[in-house]
Formats: C-alpha cells, structure tokens, sequence
C-alpha cells in the first residue's frame, strides 16, 4: 500500500491554468496573434523588385534598316562651305528632335567655336537650344542662363559653396571685368556645371514641348546626325527613353542594392517625350494645386559640393521615377576620334556620337561626313 497518494496535477501549478478556460483563452490568443501577423504583414509593402536596364547590343544583328532624311543624300568630297554642306540637313526633323547644347561661360572658346562649325553648323537660333551659366551671345544665338530662375534655396553660399562663384560671375559681368585673370582664379565652371542638368530638363520642355526626343550634348561632343536620326525611326517617342553611353550610378537601397546607370553627359545622351513627362509630372490635389515641387527642386538635395556631376543627379532622379537608362555603348562615344579601341565589342557597329573631339577633328569630320552617307543604312 502506497504512503502517498500520487497527485493528480503537478505541484505548485494553480488549479487555473488545466481548466477549460485557459484553453479557450490560449485558442484566442494564439489566432489574435496570427491575425496581428498576417495584418502587418499585409501592409507592409513589399521590398520593391529590381528595375531593368538594357546594354546594345541585344542581338548580334547589327544593321538596322532605315531610310535617311538628309538630302541630297551627300555632297562633293571636298567641300568645306558650311552653306553648301548644310543645304542637305533635314530642317523638317527638327519640328520632331529638339538639339539642346549645354556649355559654359568659361568653356574652352575654340572647342566651342569649333562646335558652332560642325555639330551645331546648321542650326538656326530657333532651333537651337544653347544653355549655359550666363547670359551672353554666341555667334548669332543667344545663350540661356540656366541657373538664373532657380529657386532662392538654391542661392545659399553656406549650403553651395559653388553659388558664391555663381554670384561673382554675375557680378563681373555686371561691371565689366568678366573675362580677366579675376575670373580665372576664381571660377570654377567645371564645379558650376552639375546644377545645369535638373533645370535644363524644365526649360527645354517649357520652351519646346512635346518634341519627340531631346538631345542633349555638350562642346566637345561630335554627333553624327544621320545616324542618330535614323536610330530614332526605331523608338516609340512616347515610351520611356532616356539612352547614351552608359557609366555606373547610385546603388539603390531599397531594391536590394542595385545598382543603376546613368547617361555619360559627354557623349550625349536622348530624352523621349515620354520620359520628359514622367520625369517633369507633378501631382495636384483636387482643386487643381500642386502638391509637390518641381523637378529642380524636388532632387536639388543632390547637388551639394561633394556631389561629382550633374549628369548623374539627372540619372538618379530619373531612377527614381522609374526610368530606368538604356545603354547603347559604343554607338554613344565616351572616346576620341583617335582613341576608338579597335576589338569585338566595337566591330562593325555605327557611331552616333564622339566625346572628347579635339577642334580640329570636329571640323574635319563634319565635311567629311557629308560625302560620306549612306541611302539606306544605318552607319559610316
């Protein structure tokens, strides 16, 4: 006979916690925490997927099949009048492609006169758009100061250093001693540079909109224009294009790092009117006001003084409205005329652009170039 009856519960544990209630209790519990779970999981958004970029080739055919716009078609070999050479330019694709020439007052005067002799050669003043740090005039066109109807946040010498070199251009010019050793040693255009590319995406639209494409290139840059031409009868202008020749950008953070691509300003780079809306859309509350700011104010916490270059401010904020850039190297250039590598990845492809085109080259190869086109094709 045992001395102890065996208990029928264990020892210290409340009567309570075996009862049919605690049951039920832990039943509810467990299902609130499961629906707490699955609620939170719900609303929290899921980690956005990664964005696709494109690099041309994306097949081995690399002749496109297209018909030129210029002509005629060519001219004599040896003939060096602007005149006669752009006799042959297609004025009537510029009421479709708007040319946008970036420069800057201190820029290198004989680049840039060698650019108003080949790439920009045939264009009018209302056809081309020149923007630049100063107001002043080129040749027979008028250059856009670009930073001069910027928001007052942005004249903040504390936050931009770079805007005090703004300011005292302005103010050389103003009282007439601009181009002197003073503004050697004190203007640094290079540095002024990245705040052009935000607001030149606004005044390019506001002063032409709804053009197709928008091209955008500098003073060393040279353009083959029959071919760039014929390479846009191969896109949808209300897509969203942003193309050149492709050079890394920000790594994303919230798409797992990804990194992103941004268009070389160098080499020139293309602007559909899709992206141009996408990229300039504001939304409005219901009465019709903007509830957000424009573009350059938007993203200008990007241009700050260790910011490198404008051209990848533009690609980041681009990124951000979910255009992603194409990248069709080596049609868009980052090279000289003479530097061109001569291997597989630029065998046999068509040149649209050159950067880096030394005066010389660049008046050179625009007479060259208009004995040189082909009927149907597109390349050189």
């Amino acid at each position: 006979m045992a001395l102890f009856r065996a208990p029928s519960r264990p020892l210290f544990t409340p009567h309570v916690l075996h009862g049919r209630q605690l049951q039920n209790v832990i039943l509810i519990a467990s299902c609130l925490i499961l629906l707490l779970f699955f609620i939170y999981r719900h609303e929290q958004p899921a980690p956005p997927g990664f964005l696709p970029y494109q690099t041309y080739p994306l097949t081995d055919d690399f002749t496109h099949h297209t018909v030129t716009d210029f002509f005629p078609k060519s001219v004599s070999t040896g003939t060096n009048s602007t005149e006669d050479i752009c006799r042959s330019f297609p004025k009537h694709v510029l009421s479709r492609i708007q040319p946008v020439l970036k420069t800057g007052h201190g820029d290198n005067k004989e680049r840039l006169d060698a650019q108003m002799d080949s790439t920009s050669a045939c264009f009018t003043p209302d056809e081309l758009i020149i923007f630049s740090d100063l107001g002043e005039d080129i040749r027979n066109h008028r250059a856009i100061d670009i930073l001069a109807d910027l928001p007052s946040s942005h004249y903040n010498a504390t936050t931009f250093k770079m805007w005090g070199e703004y300011l005292s251009q302005k103010e050389m010019q103003r009282i007439g001693i601009l181009d002197t050793e003073a503004q050697t040693e004190h203007i640094n255009g290079w540095a002024l540079d990245k705040f052009k590319f935000l607001p030149m995406m606004e005044r390019a639209w506001a002063m032409r909109p709804n053009r197709d494409f928008y091209v955008f290139y500098e003073t060393d840059t040279y353009i083959f224009w029959d071919n760039l031409f014929r390479f846009l009868q191969l896109y949808n202008p209300d897509a969203n294009v942003y193309m050149g020749s492709p050079s890394p950008g920000r790594r994303d953070p919230k798409r797992r790092d990804q990194g992103t691509l941004f268009a070389n300003g160098g080499p020139g780079y293309i602007i559909s009117r899709g992206a141009m809306k996408t990229l300039l859309q504001r939304t409005t509350s219901p009465f019709g006001e903007y509830t957000d700011e424009p573009l350059s104010t938007k993203f200008s916490y990007l241009n700050h003084d260790d910011e490198c270059c404008g051209d990848s401010v533009l690609g980041w904020a681009m990124w951000e409205q979910g255009i992603p850039m194409h990248g069709h190297f080596p049609m868009f250039g980052p090279y000289a005329l003479h530097e061109i590598p001569f291997n597989d990845q630029h065998w046999c492809q068509p040149l649209i652009t050159l950067h880096k085109t030394s005066p010389k080259d660049m008046v050179d190869l625009f007479s060259w170039e208009s004995s040189q086109r082909k009927p149907d094709l597109i390349g050189i």
